[in-house]
């Protein structure tokens, strides 16, 4: 779905003419809003819509986190309106056209991970986007090692052991990211 041709190609598969294409993607994209935004209303977590494109929202999110107390699990869903790439049908073709649409934010701190977010676009061609902190996880990774280090922010200092902190920070290179990230997709 992320090129013309494979968009036209969702089309026919799906019997959905050119002109019935807008119709089908608001349908899509409401299913898709309500699915992802259902668990943070479940969980009475807040849902909030940053209207300021400036707006840093890794710090609303972690303020929300330390509001409510959330030291792991989901913590917040923020939406937005940004500029990203779709489709608009033209007679029988598909083309490329970049406009505003609502993304959702989906904030969590995972058990592996840590502090992380998934950038979801609610519009053709659903591009999501993981995003996850190396360092947060290489301090996972050493607190269950039970090796002792020194953090600044995003920086280590001082490690206990250099060489085994390397051999744990080199897992990040073996690890099958399509596959681990998928559940957060």
């Amino acid at each position: 779905l992320t090129y013309p041709a494979g968009m036209k190609m969702y089309l026919i598969q799906n019997g959905i003419l050119c002109k019935q294409y807008e119709d089908h993607v608001k349908q899509v994209s409401q299913q898709l809003k309500q699915a992802s935004l259902e668990p943070f209303y479940r969980q009475a977590l807040p849902v909030k819509h940053i209207e300021d494109p400036k707006a840093d929202k890794d710090e609303i999110a972690r303020g929300f986190a330390a509001q409510h107390g959330i030291r792991e699990g989901n913590v917040c869903a923020l939406t937005a309106m940004e500029i990203s790439p779709t489709f608009q049908h033209r007679k029988t073709l598909m083309a490329v056209r970049w406009r505003p649409q609502l993304v959702i934010y989906h904030y969590q701190i995972d058990p592996q991970f840590g502090w992380m977010h998934a950038r979801i676009q609610t519009w053709f061609p659903f591009y999501i986007h993981v995003c996850i902190n190396g360092r947060e996880w290489l301090a996972r990774r050493m607190d269950a090692a039970g090796i002792r280090y020194s953090r600044q922010k995003n920086c280590f200092p001082w490690v206990e052991e250099c060489g085994r902190v390397q051999e744990l920070f080199d897992e990040q290179l073996r690890v099958n990211w399509p596959e681990r990230l998928q559940p957060f997709a």
